[in-house]
C-alpha cells in the first residue's frame, strides 16, 4: 500500500540512459514512471488558472466542461502528471497536443513505443507512462457497500448465506 502524501510523488523505474530528444528511440528495456498526487482541496483560482493555461486549448475546454471542481481538478492533475512523466523519461518532443484517441476514446501517442494511462478515484490521481510496453493502471476508492441493496437480485440460497454473514 502506498503512503499518501499531498504533494506529487513519482515512482520511477528507468535504465540510466534516457531516450534522446532527436530520435525518440529508447533502449529495448521498458521505461516506466508511475506518478500520483492527491486532490484534497480546491486550488486557489489564480493557481488553477496558471496550470490550466499551460495546456493546449482542446484540453482546457474539456476540463472546463466538468460540472464539479473535483472532476475538473482531477483531470487537470492527470494531464500535468503526464507532462511531468514524459519529461522525466526524456520524451521532450511528445506533448499533450500529440495525443490521439481510439474509436473507444482511449488516449494514445501515434509514436507507438510510448504508452500511458491515467486513472483517478476519490482524492487520488495516478498516471503510468511506459516505453516499449503497453500499460494500464486503475485505482478505485474503497467504499463500504450495503449488500442489502442487492437482496432482490440474490437467489434464496444467496440471501440465506448473506444473513449468516451479518
Amino acid at each position: 500500500m502506498v503512503q499518501r502524501k499531498s504533494s506529487p510523488q513519482l515512482i520511477t523505474r528507468t535504465p540510466s540512459d534516457r531516450c534522446s530528444d532527436k530520435d525518440l528511440e529508447p533502449s529495448a528495456y521498458p521505461f516506466l514512471i508511475i506518478a500520483y498526487t492527491e486532490n484534497l482541496k480546491k486550488l486557489q483560482t489564480d493557481i488553477y488558472q496558471r496550470y490550466l493555461v499551460t495546456l493546449p486549448p482542446a484540453h482546457q475546454e474539456r476540463i472546463l466542461r466538468y460540472k464539479f471542481w473535483q472532476d475538473a481538478q482531477r483531470c487537470l492533475f492527470g494531464k500535468l502528471l503526464l507532462e511531468h512523466g514524459l519529461r522525466e523519461l526524456g520524451f521532450h518532443n511528445l506533448t499533450l497536443q500529440n495525443i490521439k484517441y481510439t474509436q473507444f476514446q482511449r488516449p494514445y501517442f501515434e509514436y507507438e513505443k510510448v504508452d500511458f494511462n491515467i486513472s483517478h478515484s476519490g482524492t487520488l490521481v495516478v498516471c503510468a507512462i511506459a516505453a516499449n510496453i503497453r500499460i494500464g493502471i486503475d485505482i478505485e476508492e474503497i467504499k463500504p457497500i450495503d449488500t442489502n441493496d442487492f437482496r432482490d437480485y440474490f437467489s434464496a440460497f444467496e440471501n440465506e448465506q448473506h444473513r449468516s454473514w451479518i
